[in-house]
């Protein structure tokens, strides 16, 4: 609480020592001063070191046969914490997965939406954002539930939920870039691709009437009549051309949108 990450790490390992010349090495009481200890090295960015201490932890538990006890549940979310900040992302889902697994059963439904924020975190780092959304939205209606819509907690969870949505857009405007890039070398089954991933990701976040998305469903068509895909390029020109009239008013006659 001071600040002193340094002398708390040496208590704990002082007390963790006693402990286990007491009590023996897979003593439940051991675990708890594992996790503390676990949580001072992630403040001083030991990560690895804490790391080791959670997988103990979790060896205890399952020494007991408890793989579904809270404290477990506990060390699994700071396994997750410790993996994300290592960037192992699927290994930290899958801590937080389990945990939540945990939390159901016992009926812990503020602890649940809590992981499923985290779990939306890893799944934003991720680039899986509609898996994002989803996880921040379940959140989002049990702390509704639970606190009340004006509660700071629901505030967080829409920053975070804004955030993904925004990546995602981005995301598409680099793919479209790309498919520009690849459509100029002549190399149209990428550039479709490229095009086609960047449609996905607009229509998921409802920029469906923008003139972004008109042009880049015209580029898509362009690329789609290179490949001779003749039909789903009339249906994306025509697609496009709505939107693109819609917002920007009716083309001249003989024009015609391209890279």
């Amino acid at each position: 609480m001071m600040g002193r990450v340094d002398r708390s790490i040496s208590s704990y390992e002082s007390g963790l020592k006693i402990q286990i010349e007491t009590l023996g090495d897979f003593d439940l009481r051991v675990t708890e001063t594992c996790r503390y200890l676990a949580e001072a090295y992630v403040q001083a960015m030991q990560f690895d070191d804490a790391e080791k201490l959670c997988q103990r932890s979790l060896e205890i538990h399952r020494e007991y046969d408890s793989p579904t006890s809270l404290e477990e549940a506990g060390d699994r979310r700071l396994m997750a914490l410790i993996y994300e900040a290592k960037g192992d992302y699927e290994s930290a889902l899958e801590h937080l997965v389990l945990a939540s697994m945990v939390m159901i059963a016992a009926g812990q439904e503020n602890e649940v939406a809590a992981i499923d924020v985290s779990i939306g975190n890893v799944y934003a780092a991720l680039c899986r954002f509609d898996e994002a959304i989803f996880s921040y939205q379940k959140a989002l209606t049990v702390f509704k539930s639970i606190r009340g819509d004006g509660h700071s907690t629901i505030a967080s969870v829409y920053i975070r939920l804004a955030d993904v949505y925004w990546q995602r857009s981005m995301v598409a405007g680099i793919e479209a870039h790309m498919g520009v890039m690849f459509y100029k070398v002549g190399r149209y089954g990428e550039a479709r691709s490229s095009f086609k991933d960047a449609v996905a990701k607009l229509r998921a976040s409802g920029e469906t009437r923008s003139v972004f998305f008109g042009i880049v469903l015209n580029q898509m068509g362009l690329a789609s009549a290179q490949l001779y895909r003749i039909d789903e390029a009339v249906e994306l020109f025509q697609e496009a051309r709505e939107i693109l009239e819609q917002e920007c008013g009716p083309m001249p006659l003989g024009y015609h949108w391209s890279v």
